[in-house]
């Protein structure tokens, strides 16, 4: 057993006077650190109907959507949850949407390439799950005029 004599004792305890502000400051820290970071985390999720839907209704309905050459439809949360991870493939190999030209610094008016970000955003809703989100982010589905 070690002794420790009253010259040490004042030396310790002068010493660990400061751990104790340090320790209530982790310790609160710690404790509200899971509500900041879940709250963190729920605005980084990507959802359906805040992120996904724009670029689904804009960029694929026209072609897939009922009478016309998309092989299904995307045109709600169900049919794209269906076939999240296909998309995510297609999307990200540029199979989809069908586009032919090369990439070049003049655009053509109705040109329906995906740029990188919309395809990095596919990928983290597949990777997270496919949220759908909340219903009032969802953006109006769109219109078609239908024949020529």
């Amino acid at each position: 057993m070690l002794h420790v004599g009253p010259a040490m004792k004042r030396k310790v305890s002068a010493a660990g006077l400061w751990l104790v502000p340090v320790g209530l400051l982790v310790s609160v820290a710690l404790r509200f650190q899971p509500h900041v970071r879940a709250d963190a985390d729920a605005d980084q999720r990507v959802t359906f109907n805040r992120n996904i839907a724009p670029i689904v209704f804009s960029s694929c309905a026209r072609c897939h959507r009922p009478g016309e050459s998309g092989p299904f439809p995307l045109l709600t949360y169900d049919d794209v949850k269906k076939h999240a991870r296909q998309i995510e493939i297609v999307t990200r190999t540029r199979f989809m949407p069908p586009w032919l030209p090369d990439t070049q610094a003049l655009k053509f008016a109705d040109e329906v390439r995906l740029s990188d970000k919309q395809i990095d955003l596919i990928k983290q809703w597949v990777d997270q799950g496919g949220m759908e989100g909340n219903p009032a982010d969802l953006p109006p589905a769109p219109n078609f005029v239908e024949g020529w």
